[in-house]
């Protein structure tokens, strides 16, 4: 079976495809959270029943790149990126906040990587984050900025991330990181790819 990775383009929120992807994106997100919830600091149950509105600002956020991982078929085919979205089987996603304009920092974060349980084991989540490092390093660094860097933060307990990362070249920079989302508090490892 071939997969292959496309980044969701930003289009305008009338648009009849913008509202599929946005419906595609919202079920392969809930279903990330009900398949590995001790892997994430959201919780299903919070984000289920949010409205569309929810949805359909991620994937205009300005700051937000989202790239998805499809099983094609030979329907899938198609000369371009949203005619594959389109056609093809949704089985992935990341999700990288890259810096606003105004940011000095050259600061990328890894927010969001998830792989369907069925294609899990083929090398398909090393490829994903190989092309959030490609991003990255596609985008112009500033005169006089330092160059950018990647940074992503792993739950405590999710060891297969956590070997994926560093098997790549991430380096562990705080392994006692906390974040807190919803009034709960989770352990965390902060990582960092510089390059």
């Amino acid at each position: 079976m071939a997969y292959s990775i496309h980044t969701l383009p930003k289009l305008d929120q009338a648009d009849t495809t913008f509202q599929e992807f946005s419906r595609r994106l919202k079920n392969l997100r809930l279903q990330s959270l009900k398949a590995d919830p001790d892997k994430w600091v959201s919780i299903y149950d919070s984000e289920v029943n949010q409205p569309d509105d929810f949805w359909w600002n991620r994937l205009q956020d300005s700051q937000a790149i989202h790239h998805i991982l499809v099983k094609n078929t030979s329907e899938s085919d198609g000369p371009d990126s949203k005619s594959v979205l389109l056609a093809g089987e949704w089985v992935g996603f990341v999700v990288i906040i890259v810096p606003d304009a105004e940011n000095k920092s050259p600061e990328y974060l890894m927010n969001a990587l998830y792989i369907d349980t069925q294609a899990r084991g083929i090398g398909l989540g090393k490829r994903m984050v190989r092309q959030v490092i490609d991003t990255v390093r596609k985008h112009e660094t500033k005169a006089g900025q330092a160059p950018p860097f990647c940074t992503a933060s792993v739950r405590h307990g999710n060891d297969s991330a956590l070997a994926l990362y560093r098997k790549l070249g991430f380096r562990v920079v705080n392994a006692d990181g906390i974040a807190e989302k919803e009034g709960r508090k989770y352990r965390t490892i902060e990582i960092r790819y510089d390059i």
